[in-house]
């Protein structure tokens, strides 16, 4: 039978002392979020993730379904206000976007690691500063009612074929597309359309603020 070193009869005593030398990275992580937010539980907040992950994509698919139109709601932030603007999609640019979001997915769920280095960085991490401007895809019904904002659509989308990749990647896109549909939403000309306009939009803005 192995004797206890004295490193071993020490540890409890030292762990009492300096309590974050003997946590993992993920109990010293849970531990600061309680500190900053009284009642956050990891565990039901993960399971609650999961819940409610790819909620965002049935909502968008539903929309795109029920949609009569969309456009692109472009806006320019300025002291003390904001300039917009809509951009409509042609009849055409309307049938191919609804045919592609109703296949879009979202990324896998992230593991509890992954959700939890997530949860830690949107807290602590730095924060990058809000860009001057902004366009969003607005899905629209027949009587002028906004169904759903696909705030990202201009952002990386994934292939789903890189599935199992993006599951244990801290970064990632967010959602995803069969390759097919992937190339049909790259080409779309209204998301080329709607950056050169917003930042024509945002170069005018600067213009009138000098």
């Amino acid at each position: 039978m192995n004797r206890p070193t004295l490193m071993t009869l020490l540890l409890p005593l030292l762990c009492a002392v300096a309590l974050t030398s003997c946590q993992t990275a993920e109990q010293q992580m849970v531990a600061a979020l309680e500190e900053r937010e009284k009642g956050f539980d990891a565990p039901a907040r993960y399971a609650d993730y999961l819940k409610r992950h790819g909620e965002y994509a049935r909502r968008l698919r539903k929309a795109a379904a029920e949609a009569a139109t969309m456009r692109v709601h472009i806006k320019v932030y300025r002291y003390p206000g904001r300039v917009e603007e809509y951009l409509p999609l042609s009849d055409e640019e309307v049938k191919a976007a609804r045919e592609i979001l109703g296949e879009i997915e979202e990324a896998p769920a992230r593991d509890f690691s992954l959700w939890l280095v997530e949860e830690y960085d949107s807290r602590f991490g730095p924060q990058p500063a809000p860009l001057p401007y902004s366009s969003e895809l607005e899905l629209v019904s027949a009587d002028g009612r906004v169904l759903e904002t696909y705030y990202s659509y201009d952002a990386e989308m994934g292939d789903t074929a890189k599935a199992e990749e993006y599951r244990i990647s801290r970064y990632r896109p967010g959602f995803m597309l069969l390759a097919a549909g992937l190339k049909r939403w790259n080409e779309l000309d209204f998301i080329r359309r709607a950056g050169v306009r917003t930042q024509e939009l945002y170069n005018e803005t600067r213009t009138t603020d000098k």
